[in-house]
């Protein structure tokens, strides 16, 4: 298959992100009206395969791999930044908290590849507003790719992503890791994409685990929800393994048409429009 069938439109999602009240920043990197150094990334992203609560930026073909917002829907959980691996089942990983940390992360992994601040990432960095780029060539001279680095700056230091941490045990954030979801009174809050395949499996040991951890039968598990009312459980099963994209699709217009919520129409527009029932699942 040509790789211009995997280019999509993203117009859909420029409504989204707006209606969420996402930075304007954000748009323009998703339209390619703002451009990331040295080509990293397929902007318009490229046709994969994604869970609902991903909302796209970009995508690289090494992996390949989404970038962008990860928002839930129902319930208070802070927006915050994945990678998305496709190959890996889409697992989700938090990689920044924000844009700009985001953008910070992009502007070091340039300077660790060029070995230096080149004057296309001094102009990446201008547009970005990525401040201090001698300080990003000292935290990549001394610590490489290698992001707790970040933590030096005042834009991590605060409010630090998964990505930033070797021993996960010193997250602050709200993200699932193996070590916070131990003993939590509500784990209704995580969906089954979240974090490596062992914060599925420490979450489904426990003994309030919510069923769409129990199971790969997720149309089940939805189903069951919606006659509950139990909508955020609902959503939560559409962002677990266990979908082909076309029941996907149907399940997240159905989720929509329950709840009458004008964003999660948005949401299944866009992504109905951006994953073709042919491409697989998750």
């Amino acid at each position: 298959m040509n790789n211009d069938e995997y280019v999509v439109n993203c117009g859909k999602y420029v409504s989204v992100l707006r209606g969420l009240g996402l930075p304007e920043k954000a748009v323009a990197y998703l339209t390619g009206e703002l451009r990331l150094p040295n080509e990293v990334a397929d902007v318009p992203f490229h046709y994969y395969g994604f869970p609902p609560a991903l909302i796209p930026l970009w995508s690289s073909q090494s992996g390949p791999s989404y970038y962008g917002y990860w928002w839930h829907w129902g319930m208070e959980r802070r927006t915050t930044m994945v990678h998305v691996g496709v190959e890996g089942g889409c697992r989700v990983t938090e990689y920044a908290r924000d844009l700009t940390q985001l953008l910070t992360t992009i502007a070091l992994n340039e300077v660790v590849s060029d070995e230096k601040v080149t004057d296309g990432l001094r102009e990446f960095a201008r547009v970005a507003e990525v401040d201090d780029l001698e300080g990003l060539e000292r935290i990549a001279w001394e610590s490489g790719d290698l992001l707790y680095g970040l933590l030096k700056r005042p834009e991590f230091r605060h409010d630090p992503p998964v990505s930033c941490f070797e021993d996960e045990r010193l997250y602050p954030g709200d993200f699932p890791t193996k070590f916070n979801v131990v003993g939590k009174r509500d784990l209704t809050h995580f969906a089954g994409l979240e974090g490596e395949r062992e914060v599925a499996a420490v979450i489904a040991a426990q003994p309030d685990a919510p069923e769409w951890f129990r199971s790969n039968r997720q149309r089940e598990v939805f189903d069951g929800c919606l006659r509950a009312g139990n909508y955020s459980g609902a959503w939560m099963s559409l962002n677990s393994s266990g979908w082909s994209l076309a029941d996907a699709g149907r399940a997240l217009a159905e989720l929509a048409r329950r709840t009458g919520d004008p964003i999660l129409f948005s949401i299944t527009d866009a992504w109905i429009a951006n994953n073709p029932p042919k491409i697989g699942g998750y």
